[in-house]
């Protein structure tokens, strides 16, 4: 049974107080049977941490007061936050005796016993990881666009690089999972790596033996990439236990027993589809093309995506057969690259797609790979 709190800190992105268009489904760590827990867009204002422990837009008050509050519901201290919150990370020390929040560009943590601020430093454009919290919170793990993994000692604020990569997750062990270019390996045991491809991120269990680790299947200049989740021992074997799919993995969650993981997923291209409306009559003949053969070549696509609509197929099955094809016409036509032919092809698919309650085009480039 996932707890509340595990939940409610899964459901939150990047943002304190967001709108989420999310798909929450539990899925069990042995078998991978998956049940939905929640489906559609819901607000929320705040994170939760273990034991209880939360951080909470004030009702009362304007959105950039939060409440730290114990367990059994006690005031431990409010925050006035400035706009820099609604781009914060956030996370909690394993036991829940800290509180870390980036607050770009600096790096703050309290003690959430008394609610005392004991450190702030300047860390740049530097994010916390999932799990950045040293088992006796004396450290935090951090990562950075450009592809750096950081640790940061408590209180003294003390930067030392660990690797190139993406992400890190520090176990109740004590062991350190670093994400990089190379895959999965345990900071320190060279012998100790995950043999999972095009890894994203890695989420110890509980139990500080497991791995859940996110990785990616596909994403061609004209296929779209595909999300799955496997679990590994490092130094052992790995078993996919979320086949690979469409939709973007959010975040995850271990439940506290370890036996099952929360996974929220971005809106599948049923969830982003609103209201249909009637189809267009007719589809246009000209498309800005330097020849008659480059509108037809054009217009043969635009016919076959329209259809595909038609039938019911998703705006990402649609746009991935777009670039497919017109990638080849351009090969021979490459005037289908200048912006009239280009603006002329995605109004047209445009159209079609917004009968079909799907988003328009936004960018050209969303039409050739």
């Amino acid at each position: 049974m996932l707890r509340a709190p595990v939940l409610l800190s899964l459901l939150l992105l990047t943002a304190f107080v967001s709108a989420v268009r999310a798909e929450i489904r539990v899925v069990d760590a042995e078998t991978g049977a998956q049940r939905t827990l929640m489906r559609g867009e819901t607000f929320f204002d705040g994170d939760s941490g273990p034991h209880g422990w939360t951080l909470r837009a004030d009702p009362k008050a304007d959105d950039q007061i939060y409440e730290l509050r114990a367990p059994d519901g006690r005031l431990v201290r409010s925050f006035h936050f400035d706009n820099r919150i609604d781009t914060a990370s956030i996370a909690w020390a394993q036991d829940g005796s800290r509180l870390a929040i980036t607050l770009d560009p600096e790096l703050v943590v309290f003690d959430t016993a008394t609610g005392a601020e004991l450190m702030r430093r300047d860390v740049g454009a530097l994010r916390l990881t999932a799990q950045p919290f040293a088992p006796d919170a004396s450290a935090v793990l951090m990562s950075s666009y450009d592809d750096r993994l950081v640790r940061v000692d408590l209180p003294s604020g003390r930067m030392t690089s660990l690797a190139r990569g993406w992400d890190a997750a520090w176990s109740s062990t004590g062991r350190v999972a670093l994400v990089t270019r190379k895959g999965v390996r345990v900071l320190g045991r060279p012998d100790l790596r995950v043999p999972v491809k095009r890894a994203g991120w890695a989420l110890w269990k509980p139990d500080g033996e497991t791995l859940a680790v996110g990785f990616t299947v596909g994403g061609g200049k004209c296929a779209a990439s595909r999300d799955g989740i496997a679990v590994a021992v490092p130094g052992g074997s790995s078993r996919v236990l979320v086949r690979p799919r469409v939709q973007e993995v959010y975040s995850v969650e271990w439940s506290p027993d370890g036996r099952t993981l929360a996974v929220e997923y971005g809106p599948s291209d049923a969830q982003q589809r609103g209201v249909k409306r009637k189809w267009p009559r007719r589809i246009a003949r000209d498309y800005s093309m330097f020849s008659r053969r480059g509108d037809r070549a054009v217009r043969k696509v635009v016919v076959r995506a329209t259809r595909l609509l038609r039938r019911g197929a998703g705006r990402e099955k649609t746009m991935s057969f777009v670039r497919h094809r017109l990638t080849r016409v351009a090969d021979r036509y490459p005037e289908l690259y200048d912006t009239d032919a280009g603006d002329a092809i995605a109004d047209e698919i445009s159209r079609w797609l917004t009968a079909a309650g799907l988003e328009p085009i936004e960018a050209r480039d969303e039409l050739t790979c």
